[in-house]
């Protein structure tokens, strides 16, 4: 059985005239929007195109800022350093014999400042060039950007950079001249410091050897002392007469102790008058009392006393040892003997029982003077005169088994001691008031460099504002579309400044200038190297201050042998203080990035005369949809005229400051400072100006 197709007739089917040509209107829509689309897409690429123009140029702009901020911490850094090295000098200085050291380590430091005088004078030199440069290397940079992009989208497109301001500030490295004076200083002081440093270290070896001899005389010697006459000659007790085993315990204090204790037993025990036996020998008896009691005054008025630190400054009073010196003493002069009348004589005794004296009458008391004077005789019954006090110091002065010898010895020292303890003190003021005049000049050049820094004022430091071309191009055919099938030319314009970028890690920068200005490879071998091998650490006081200043005074203190010393030490803790206590800023070390931003924020910084024609050019777009090819002309010619700078080019680069290592003596190469330009920009600019003129003028 055959079955056939069947067809119904209906209103609502498409096959009517209405549907076909509902369908051909939403394909001219649909293919129109493509078109737009299309059109949209291209004519938006130019926009992206320029962006990427600014930000290439701009990021120029952040490279030299990168290049200046490692300047002024190298400029910095290195006064710094010159100024610790020369404070380490002069604590070598204050080293007794290290003067060596210190005239070395001076040396040193000049060439340290040498090293930061010519690399500030290249630094200038370099960083001027670069300015001078930098518009036309901003302008070669955006245009390599739009030429990727060109490369990469087949449209010819054609590009260039304009800096806001096109003229940078002139470059001025700040001078060091209070570093300068502070090490002229410090050099200068240098001999009498380690003068007056020898004179100390004199003064403290006598002083210690006075103590020793006092502490001998006193107690210390292996036989006979003071402390062994005192136990034999007198009843003093233990505790009045201690034994001390090493000077470092004793004191002055307890030998003056002991002497005042010993005359008090001995003017106790000596009967005097009272003595029995023969008149001489009672006389000789009266004469020992009178002179322990002469002697108990005079060692009273001895004293200690207590001298700055806590240090002891004896005055202890010696005793006449003889005739001659009794002579100048109360015992001399003292009317207290009695006198009498034997007929046609006047005689003079010892002591009121004296025979002759009882046998004549009384007439007064009189001294041992009046013999000598001739106003009255010596008695020759008890033989007393001024010889008879004077036998009792001298034998027991004379010879070790006396305790006079072992005071006289012990009053000498005290005495050496209290000469030594004052040419020490007059050697430490000398040292004190160099140590403050050094740190104050060590402060003010610290807070000179404090107020002094180098801040880049380059071309492009408002933005740069990148111009993109694109010419004519042929349209693809869009099925549906009947239009031009030509693109029309386009033109776009962006700006992009630099805006912070803290550094997460704000030593990175700094650390890799030491790598590069200062090769350690190529640092001469013994201080230079450990000098310089300090410098990083004070580096970081570009970004932390005194922590770095001071790590870097203690590097450079390793060079000295002969730290450690109780005057080096106090050297250090001074000069360190004042290093510390400078009023040097951290310095801003946040990194800069390029960011896009609108192009009027950038122009209404700038009143220069280019800003102005790129305003009224953005205007004339806006409103015409065209600009003036004259006003474009004129902008991009001034970027031809590319400064001479061949001579700071080579293959890494524009050289923008340099350390000459190697003429100084510090190392076999010198360390150097590049900004990544090309050895050929000349060329390269010609051909960005010619490519962006060309498609201007096609």
């Amino acid at each position: 059985m055959s079955k056939h197709l069947s067809f119904t007739r209906r209103e609502g089917g498409f096959t009517t005239p209405a549907a076909a040509i509902a369908l051909l209107v939403v394909c001219a829509l649909v293919f129109t929007c493509a078109r737009g689309i299309s059109v949209g897409a291209q004519s938006g690429q130019i926009q992206y195109v320029a962006d990427a123009g600014a930000l290439a140029a701009d990021n120029v702009v952040a490279e030299f800022v990168t290049a200046a901020q490692v300047v002024d911490a190298a400029a910095l850094s290195l006064s710094l350093l010159g100024l610790t090295v020369y404070a380490a000098s002069a604590v070598a200085a204050f080293i007794p014999g290290g003067q060596g050291a210190a005239t070395e380590i001076a040396s040193m430091g000049s060439k340290v400042l040498q090293a930061r005088d010519k690399f500030a004078e290249s630094a200038a030199r370099g960083l001027d060039a670069a300015q001078k440069a930098l518009p036309a290397v901003c302008a070669v940079r955006a245009a390599q950007a739009v030429q990727a992009n060109a490369d990469a989208s087949g449209i010819p497109y054609a590009g260039i950079a304009i800096t806001s301001p096109s003229q940078g500030i002139d470059v001025s490295i700040p001078g060091d001249e209070k570093v300068k004076e502070a090490a002229a200083e410090i050099e200068s002081k240098e001999p009498a410091i380690q003068e007056a440093s020898s004179r100390q270290k004199e003064a403290q070896e006598r002083e210690d050897a006075a103590k020793e001899r006092a502490w001998r005389a006193d107690c210390g010697n292996d036989g006979m002392s003071m402390y062994e006459r005192a136990g034999k000659l007198s009843d003093i007790s233990e505790a009045r007469n201690p034994y001390i085993s090493s000077p470092d315990r004793w004191t002055f204090s307890v030998g003056l102790e002991r002497a005042r204790a010993y005359y008090i037993a001995r003017y106790a025990a000596e009967p005097g008058q009272a003595a029995s036996g023969s008149p001489e020998a009672i006389a000789e008896s009266v004469a020992r009392k009178q002179f322990y009691a002469y002697a108990q005054h005079e060692v009273g008025r001895g004293y200690v006393e207590l001298g700055g630190g806590g240090a002891e400054i004896p005055h202890l009073v010696q005793l006449a040892r003889n005739t001659e010196q009794i002579k100048g003493t109360v015992l001399y002069t003292s009317a207290i003997y009695p006198v009498s009348v034997n007929g046609d004589k006047r005689y003079l005794h010892g002591y009121a029982r004296c025979p002759t004296c009882t046998e004549g009458t009384r007439s007064g008391q009189a001294s041992v003077s009046a013999i000598d004077a001739g106003t009255v005789e010596r008695c020759p019954t008890c033989k007393f005169s001024a010889t008879t006090l004077g036998r009792v110091p001298s034998a027991s002065t004379s010879i070790s088994n006396g305790f006079e010898y072992h005071y006289r010895e012990f009053v000498e020292a005290s005495r050496d001691y209290a000469q030594a303890l004052s040419d020490g003190a007059e050697a430490k003021q000398a040292l004190d008031e160099a140590k403050e005049s050094i740190g104050e000049r060590l402060s003010e050049a610290l807070d000179s460099l404090a107020v002094k820094r180098y801040d880049p004022q380059p071309p492009g430091r408002y933005g740069c504002i990148c111009v993109v071309l694109a010419p004519s191009v042929q349209a693809s055919a869009i099925p549906f579309v009947s239009d031009e099938s030509e693109l029309p030319a386009r033109i776009a314009i962006s700006g992009a400044t630099l805006a912070p970028d803290a550094a997460s890690d704000q030593g990175s920068v700094i650390s890799g200038v030491a790598e590069g200005l200062i090769p350690q490879e190529s640092l001469a071998s013994g201080p230079a190297k450990l000098v310089f091998g300090a410098w990083s650490s004070v580096l970081l006081a570009y970004s932390n201050t005194t922590e770095g200043i001071k790590g870097g005074f203690r590097k450079v203190l390793g060079v000295i042998p002969l730290i450690g010393t109780t005057l080096s030490d106090s050297a250090v803790s001074a000069f360190e203080n004042a290093l510390s206590s400078a009023s040097l800023e951290p310095a801003n070390l946040d990194t800069y990035k390029p960011v896009l931003v609108n192009t009027a924020h950038i122009l209404e910084r700038d009143p220069s005369g280019a800003a102005q024609v790129l305003a009224r050019m953005k205007d004339m777009a806006q409103i015409y949809g065209a600009i003036s090819t004259g006003d474009m002309n004129a902008l991009v010619n001034d970027i031809k005229a590319v400064p001479e700078v061949a001579e700071l080019l080579d293959e890494h680069g524009l050289e923008l400051a340099e350390i000459p290592l190697a003429d100084i003596g510090l190392g076999t190469s010198d360390g150097k400072l590049y900004l990544p330009v090309p050895n050929d920009i000349d060329a390269r600019v010609r051909e960005a100006v010619g490519s962006f003129l060309g498609t201007l003028g096609g």
